[in-house]
């Protein structure tokens, strides 16, 4: 291993008191490090009570992947602006007020993690990550979407769990290139039908809102796998909910449906079927026996 990474990691173990094992691959723990032809490139130290970070982090000149969920960090060392191939920063759930405006200029970043800290504000520097394809903004008391988000067009994943947000804005319709959005856990009362332009969508999560209907435009999301629409106050299903061949994993319970469209039997990849807690009335004989066709090929359905 390279002396610096060697010194790096030693600061490191006396910072935290223990020692970091060197890992092949991490594990539920997510507590170690990764080396690659003598170079330290992955580092994870999620949930270790860290309340600051050697200055010599700053010296792991191959580390691409660094992740510091759930510790106590109020602030970062200056010298990690040096990690010039840093790909992936998670800081979700420590107590940073502030992204420091160096984080805006590691230029091969492509994930960042802000979720879950009291920051005054979003970082204005955010705005011009356009490569950014992993952008989490969960638990961060957000009531509205800056316009700017619109602007990052290469995103894949956007999560914005656990927010006040209220609406949905239709400029979400332009992040082509998303394939997963997470909404749970907010304030909204509808989807917008911008939503059915995001046609590479695979995951849409909206559980534990207020949706009282879902748009029409639904039926544009020909490759969504995942729909987690629990805990809503959904009333019907859209009639192009059939569409959607691709879906395998469907989460309805805790809402306010008495039936299902006539469509849905079309859905005959689904592995997950959750419909409890809804106030049904009697299923049509079709859709009893799609019910009972998707449990004799195993799947798990729960109503």
């Amino acid at each position: 291993m390279q002396a610096e990474d060697s010194r790096a990691l030693r600061d490191l173990e006396r910072t935290l008191g223990e020692a970091v094992p060197q890992v092949a691959r991490f594990d539920y723990r997510h507590f170690g490090y990764r080396e690659e032809e003598g170079r330290v490139v992955a580092l994870e130290l999620q949930g270790r009570d860290l309340a600051g970070l050697p200055e010599s982090l700053g010296e792991l000149a191959g580390l691409r992947s660094l992740h510091l969920n759930r510790n106590r960090l109020r602030s970062l060392p200056p010298t990690l602006a040096s990690l010039r191939l840093l790909e992936r920063l998670s800081l979700g759930g420590n107590n940073l007020r502030e992204a420091p405006e160096w984080v805006g200029g590691l230029s091969a970043l492509r994930s960042l993690n802000l979720s879950g800290n009291p920051l005054d504000c979003l970082p204005g520097w955010l705005r011009d990550r356009v490569g950014l394809e992993e952008l989490y903004l969960s638990e961060l008391g957000l009531e509205v979407l800056p316009e700017w988000v619109g602007g990052l067009r290469a995103l894949r994943r956007l999560v914005l769990f656990g927010n006040r947000l209220r609406e949905l804005p239709d400029w979400i319709g332009g992040l082509a290139r998303l394939q997963e959005l997470t909404l749970g856990g907010n304030r909204l009362r509808a989807l917008p039908q911008a939503v059915g332009a995001l046609s590479g969508l695979v995951e849409l999560s909206a559980y534990a809102n207020e949706l009282e209907a879902l748009p029409e435009s639904l039926e544009g999301l020909g490759c969504l796998r995942e729909l987690a629409l629990q805990e809503n106050r959904l009333r019907s299903l859209p009639q192009g909910i059939g569409a959607l061949r691709s879906l395998e994993y469907l989460v309805l319970n805790g809402n306010l449906l008495e039936g299902l469209p006539d469509s849905i039997v079309r859905l005959g990849r689904l592995k997950t079927l959750r419909l409890q807690a809804n106030p049904w009335r009697e299923l049509s004989a079709e859709q009893e026996g799609w019910l009972r066709s998707l449990a004799e090929r195993g799947a798990r359905i729960r109503r």
